[in-house]
């Protein structure tokens, strides 16, 4: 995601695809809303007759091995050094934008606090307060 200047909204610029690597279709077509989210790399399968994607090693490899000794041509098939990996885009809905810094202007005063307990009104103090202690009259 791009940072524009202070005040703009932000701009998603989608990804790049990596230099030098071959193109791949997308394992799932994009539905409707989707953007190209990244892309991933696809490693080559390594096996005996997975010789799709070899490399310029891999293929010279295999021809000086059919007229060396023809029975081991498939060598260069099982080794991953002689494949190429490639690329595969990704399509998903495009991430949540955020949202654009607030200029800043005068501090706000923090909220009030809860109102003092109520000292207006107090509790009646004991008939005797001024001798100390309780009266026992009941």
């Amino acid at each position: 995601m791009a940072y524009p200047m202070y005040g703009q909204s932000p701009v998603w610029v989608p990804p790049q695809p990596i230099a030098g690597l071959a193109m791949k279709p997308p394992l799932v077509p994009p539905s409707p809303g989707q953007v190209l989210i990244r892309y991933e790399i696809v490693e080559p399968d390594v096996g005996c007759c997975k010789c799709e994607d070899l490399n310029i090693t891999g293929i010279v490899s295999l021809v000086v091995l059919v007229f060396i000794f023809w029975p081991l041509a498939f060598i260069p098939c099982l080794v991953s050094d002689c494949h190429s990996s490639s690329q595969r885009p990704v399509y998903g809905y495009p991430p949540a934008m955020m949202p654009s810094p607030q200029p800043m202007g005068m501090p706000m005063m923090a909220p009030p606090l809860a109102p003092p307990p109520n000292y207006v009104n107090p509790q009646p103090f004991p008939q005797n307060y001024e001798q100390g202690a309780p009266s026992s009259k009941y």
